[in-house]
């Protein structure tokens, strides 16, 4: 947690300008640390809150960008190991992974989608996020930041956050297999490339979450009550990622009054309540199921070809580009070629319990979760975010 030398603020009002026009946001922290983040506009709300965010959890936000944006391995090398969540892989297996996963152009999609108030809210949130960075002297970014990297946060960055729920736990299965299945034209098996990139991913324990509501039959009053328990992690390091959380109220007076705790980098509550309902989780993966579809695949003058409908269609190639630090100190590019499917990434995978082994000559296994799924996932997302806009 970012640490000052001086007092805990007790309140604190900001002038926030968009477009010409200048509102106030009040920011008041309560004696548990809890900020209410007040202002009269969603773009000027998420201004606040992005400021109050980053006055609390500045360096695990920064850290949550580098992942998302696959660029672990620019700052701490390919092979060195880090938790994303609950999973432990290498940088590079990450960096990959959320490069493949979570594409640009579909971030890109995926915001224009938003409607106009949420993408205000998201544009203010950024907007304070950057603006605390900017407040800082000298000596307070010495004792927030230290020698951790710093980013510029971009827009692109909260819709990573929302986007990374639907493929964390791909990792697990396809994770150790990526640089292979990088290599799978030039036939190198699993078994002769061994590398820290082929460990199996480890899942860390002690996470999960919890959630009991209590109807009127069993609670005085004419009330419910709603007990929300989601496990996360308190402390951490520059490769432990966790799924931090964060509590706050968020108000914009007539229009919104909403309290709760967030993830880090989503910037709404997902459990809270308002006057009128309260919410929680469970496990934020099991709405978005994947497909792994067993292919029939041969290599053929170093290109891939599938089987569809009984006929074999040649692969798409896409190039992953991944920056990585080297012992020198210096910044090199290297590049993965992977093949695609109509399904989507081919994945060489090797023998599991009821699953076939999927390398060459044997078929390769795709992975088949298609792009309307991650579309789903995210649309469910989205009508949460703007039902909490609306109310």
């Amino acid at each position: 947690m970012t640490q000052f030398s001086q007092p805990v603020p007790e309140s604190k009002t900001l002038t926030y300008e968009s477009q010409g026009k200048f509102s106030q946001v009040e920011i008041v922290w309560s004696d548990k640390d809890v900020p209410r983040i007040q202002a009269d506009n969603y773009e000027s709300l998420g201004f606040g809150y992005g400021y109050a965010h980053a006055r609390d959890r500045l360096v695990e936000l920064v850290g949550q960008a580098i992942a998302m944006r696959g660029q672990r391995s620019k700052y701490y090398g390919p092979e060195a190991f880090s938790t994303l969540g609950f999973l432990k892989t290498t940088n590079l297996n990450s960096d990959l992974m959320f490069k493949l996963r979570v594409p640009d152009e579909w971030v890109k999609e995926e915001l224009e989608r938003l409607k106009p108030e949420t993408q205000d809210y998201i544009t203010g949130y950024v907007n304070g996020l950057n603006y605390f960075v900017d407040c800082l002297s000298e000596t307070q970014y010495q004792q927030v930041v230290g020698q951790e990297p710093m980013v510029q946060f971009e827009v692109d960055d909260v819709v990573r956050f929302t986007m990374r729920f639907g493929v964390m736990k791909e990792l697990i299965e396809i994770g150790p297999h990526l640089v292979d299945s990088a290599n799978s034209t030039h036939v190198i098996s699993s078994s002769e490339s061994t590398s820290p990139h082929n460990t199996p991913v480890e899942v860390e324990g002690g996470f999960g979450s919890n959630a009991w509501a209590y109807g009127g039959d069993v609670v005085e009053g004419d009330g419910a009550i709603l007990v929300g328990n989601p496990h996360s992690a308190w402390q951490r390091n520059p490769h432990q990622l966790r799924i931090y959380m964060h509590q706050c109220q968020l108000t914009i007076p007539g229009k919104l009054d909403v309290a709760g705790t967030t993830f880090l980098g989503f910037p709404l509550p997902l459990t809270g309540y308002n006057a009128d309902v309260s919410w929680s989780i469970l496990d934020a993966a099991t709405v978005t199921p994947y497909v792994l579809q067993l292919m029939d695949v041969k290599l053929e003058h170093n290109s891939i070809k599938y089987v569809v409908d009984g006929e074999y269609q040649s692969a798409a190639m896409r190039t992953i580009e991944i920056e990585t630090l080297q012992e020198s100190g210096e910044i090199a590019t290297k590049s993965f070629l992977f093949a695609q499917s109509h399904l989507g990434t081919l994945f060489k995978l090797p023998q599991s319990p009821n699953k076939p082994a999927a390398g060459t000559p044997s078929p390769i296994r795709v992975k088949g979760m298609q792009r309307v799924w991650i579309s789903f996932y995210l649309r469910q997302r989205r009508v949460r975010l703007e039902s909490l806009s609306s109310r």
